[in-house]
């Protein structure tokens, strides 16, 4: 259960209502995954009112819900279908009973991220903090004190890696010379759609562009643990930071087994299905963990699971569920309280011909700058409704 009534900025908190409305963002390049292909991306933005000194203080906070298939058991309409009830019966309620009010709902992890996020959003508008600053806090403590953990706050910019899908070692090595010309230091290859020399052979072309990038690559599950130790002993000689579900997700064994034998870091990304999933993985020896914080759960739950692989020694990469700026740019500012440097899954803003903010996220130098402004540090503005023609 989460900690957020015990939050230090909870104290004496009320939230007056909340309120949810369906986003359909309209995507530059059709979105193709195992499951579907989207060329619009369906969420909900979730709006929470919160009171404070007795109603002279009022505010709103936002969070996202962005379920997507293959991710999460929910979708958007289960996630909308309990926000409505939701709607109906939150009326001033200490922000603690928020859990205990949503009932079954709360066992959607994305709307848990959604409400959660948005009464942290609140919460850092009140203090007059960034969302970042807000979270580094330690429930128990007083806002304030260096018990709290707010001194110094949490970093201001996010490092982020920019993907480079499939394609022949040619069209690789050009999406590399773009990427790296537009200020990109860190690069993740899209591998496992062809044999495990052209993978090399495309991961080899990149090196060649940028001597210094941080490579990784990301089978997605594709290999089979004979391919992925044929490529670990050819991809070590180039440099390759990470590598993220070289086997499938169904293979946990096969995928711990490669993380104990060899000298490349292996991640687990499809692999982390759930916190608890995510923290059994640390505990039997994974080398680093992809979370998309989005698809696991409330934030003060994502950010107390990055704390323990931190300290278990297990790097973490943050990463997006193409969610719009509200849930990207929660999920980087818990980017911001771990490893900032990442490089971290965030840099798909571009995704997104339509967005609710007013600006690109600012990227330069393959860094994800943060405002310094309270919570998320911008208002969400709706764009159009498409035509109800228009194919999802």
């Amino acid at each position: 259960m989460t900690d957020l009534g015990r939050h230090p900025a909870a104290q004496g908190v009320q939230i007056a209502s909340i309120t949810g409305e369906p986003l359909s963002l309209k995507l530059v390049e059709p979105l193709v995954t195992s499951a579907a292909t989207y060329r619009r991306r369906d969420t909900l933005l979730v709006r929470c009112e919160l009171e404070a000194e007795g109603g002279q203080r009022v505010v709103s906070g936002f969070g996202e819900a962005a379920p997507l298939d293959g991710w999460t058991d929910e979708g958007v309409d289960d996630c909308a279908a309990c926000l409505e009830q939701l709607q109906r019966r939150v009326v001033d309620i200490a922000v603690g009973d928020l859990p205990e009010m949503v009932g079954r709902g709360w066992s959607f992890p994305s709307l848990r991220f959604a409400l959660e996020g948005a009464v942290l959003d609140g919460l850092a508008r009140l203090e007059g903090l960034a969302l970042r600053d807000l979270l580094v806090a330690r429930p128990g403590g007083q806002m304030g004190d260096a018990s709290a953990g707010l001194a110094g706050g949490a970093a201001a910019t996010v490092g982020v890696q920019t993907v480079i899908g499939d394609g022949s070692v040619d069209e690789t090595r050009r999406a590399a010379c773009r990427a790296v010309r537009d200020g990109a230091t860190a690069l993740k290859l899209k591998v496992g759609n062809g044999a495990v020399s052209r993978d090399v052979a495309r991961v080899k072309a990149v090196r060649d562009v940028d001597a210094e990038a941080t490579i990784r690559v990301d089978a997605n599950g594709a290999w089979s643990v004979e391919q992925a130790l044929r490529a670990f002993d050819s991809l070590g000689p180039l440099n390759v930071d990470l590598v993220e579900q070289p086997v499938s997700a169904s293979r946990r064994d096969e995928l711990l087994d490669l993380a104990a034998r060899s000298e490349l870091d292996v991640a687990a990304d499809e692999s982390c299905t759930s916190l608890d999933a995510a923290r059994a993985l640390v505990d039997d020896g994974i080398d680093a963990l992809v979370l998309k914080p989005g698809a696991l759960g409330a934030p003060l739950e994502v950010r107390a699971l990055m704390d323990y692989a931190a300290d278990c020694g297990v790097r973490v990469v943050v990463s997006s569920l193409i969610e719009s700026a509200v849930g990207r740019t929660t999920a980087a500012h818990l980017a911001a309280c771990c490893d900032a440097d990442g490089p971290h899954g965030l840099g798909v803003g571009s995704w997104l011909a339509e967005d609710v903010s007013r600006s690109r996220d600012a990227i330069v130098g393959g860094r994800m700058q943060l405002s310094d402004a309270p919570g998320l540090g911008f208002e969400p503005r709706l764009p159009p409704r498409p035509p109800t023609s228009e194919v999802p």
